[in-house]
């Protein structure tokens, strides 16, 4: 599984990254900014930030990685 992160969502080697992780079968989640970007609609799953504010967007996404952490210490408890 690939998680891309990108507060654009117009990140050349991020949208590269997700494009190869694809073509070989991996999952792909995507944390973007703004209107996703180039890169909406690429990723299996992805949380788009409607924000122009980048540390708002970054402040978000940390906030997305802290809750997908949690709920895995919860599930393998």
């Amino acid at each position: 599984m690939l998680f891309g992160l990108s507060t654009s969502g117009n990140s050349e080697n991020v949208r590269r990254a997700l494009q190869r992780a694809k073509a070989k079968g991996a999952a792909t989640v995507a944390l973007l900014g703004r209107d996703g970007g180039l890169m909406r609609g690429l990723a299996d799953h992805e949380i788009i930030i409607q924000s122009d504010t980048t540390a708002r967007i970054q402040e978000a996404h940390l906030l997305c990685i802290h809750l997908l952490c949690e709920a895995l210490d919860e599930a393998f408890a």
